[in-house]
């Protein structure tokens, strides 16, 4: 192993300790320069915002798990990660639950290893527009969720809440989701759940979303990397 390489994995190991949200795998050791790894992100172009987890950086491509198929449209788009950092990627390939993305422009490695932005424990966020219904002491509400993460969730509604009042509400796929109110502006609340989610569910629950609201997407594009 180069003093590179290494110096790059015990700055991954240091950050696994700190960062929940990112867990880099060891260096695979293969001899094309790729690197196993596992860090929630999401993918954002004109098709919307698509969580995703980062499985495998390379020289200049790189390839994610998704959780649905993508829309045809959405290349060029940025992959985002919690911590603020944003990387200008564009789709070669598309298999099933895979993908594969080329860099737009030349990017430095630990950028996508390991949390640089300066927001290192901020949840990915992803963008909806989803009608629900809140269910509050004073009644049901309905609420448009406006972006959701495995931690919490934006909603928009008429109504007034207080701060740190509890709240039921509707997710699809995770059904009534109890919440604490945390801000509020004007029309606008954030809301924090009172059990966390799995990365995973809260992916799932958006890919629900999107099919709700329809859009079109394709299963297989392009050539393996």
């Amino acid at each position: 192993m180069s003093l590179s390489t290494g110096r790059e994995q015990g700055q991954c190991e240091t950050m696994q300790q700190t960062n929940s949200f990112t867990r880099p795998a060891p260096f695979d050791g293969g001899g094309d320069g790729r690197t196993t790894i596992i860090r929630f992100a999401k993918l954002v172009g004109e098709g919307g915002e698509f969580p995703c987890v980062l499985r495998e950086v390379g020289e200049d491509r790189l390839r994610v798990r998704l959780f649905g198929p993508l829309p045809m449209r959405v290349s060029p788009m940025e992959l985002a990660f919690g911590d603020g950092e944003t990387i200008a990627v564009m789709l070669i390939w598309q298999r099933g639950t895979e993908a594969g993305f080329r860099l737009c422009e030349q990017a430095d490695r630990q950028r996508l290893l390991c949390p640089q932005g300066p927001y290192e424990k901020r949840a990915i966020r992803v963008a909806v527009a989803v009608p629900s219904h809140v269910h509050a002491l004073s009644g049901t509400q309905d609420v448009t969720i406006r972006n959701l993460s495995h931690e919490g969730a934006c909603i928009l509604c008429a109504a007034h809440f207080a701060i740190d009042q509890r709240l039921k509400l509707a997710i699809p796929e995770l059904g009534d989701v109890v919440a604490t109110v945390r801000w509020r502006k004007q029309r606008e609340y954030g809301l924090a759940f009172v059990e966390t989610f799995r990365f995973e569910a809260m992916a799932r629950a958006v890919r629900v979303m999107q099919q709700q609201a329809g859009g079109d997407a394709g299963e297989n594009y392009g050539e393996d990397a």
